[in-house]
């Protein structure tokens, strides 16, 4: 009867941990970004969607990482594999490297255009995100874009130590 006790407290014991393991992993991933290309849509306004609707799924496994996103949203700014718009309304294709910069300006919330270069705020000034999509890949724009966020993101954590 004691073994059996202690066996079924060690089993239990396993159980549990298991269980809260495999929660922990699923909810905190390595790589946040890991699935950046399969992100399907960005919600507009993402306080008005459910973090449960699946076309959301992925933006949110992104997004709910938060502070912890961020050292990998800026490293792929330079990632330029193309993948289908996850914007409302869509313009075709844009590139992993653009939707990682969505998805930071949403985490960090930071004005849109605040990162651009003076060519890319004039162009976005006159063509909106066309004048971005024009620019983002002429004159190193796409390596400036991710300086500047590097800038400010570096000058962000030595405000906060």
């Amino acid at each position: 009867m004691k073994y059996l006790l202690k066996f079924s407290l060690l089993t239990l014991f396993v159980f549990i941990f298991f269980q809260t393991n495999s929660y922990s992993q699923s909810t905190k991933t390595d790589n946040p970004c890991a699935k950046l290309s399969k992100i399907k849509s960005i919600p507009y306004k993402p306080s008005d969607v459910s973090k449960t609707d699946p076309e959301y799924k992925e933006y949110f496994i992104v997004v709910d990482q938060g502070e912890n996103a961020i050292p990998c949203l800026i490293e792929n700014i330079l990632n330029t594999e193309e993948m289908d718009d996850p914007r409302c309304p869509s313009i075709g294709t844009v590139s992993v490297g653009d939707v990682a910069y969505f998805i930071l300006q949403d985490i960090a919330q930071f004005d849109f255009t605040e990162m651009f270069s003076e060519e890319m705020k004039k162009a976005y000034k006159t063509d909106g995100i066309y004048g971005y999509y024009s620019l983002i890949d002429e004159n190193g724009n796409r390596l400036k874009l991710q300086t500047k966020v590097k800038e400010w993101y570096s000058s962000k954590n030595q405000i906060n130590k």
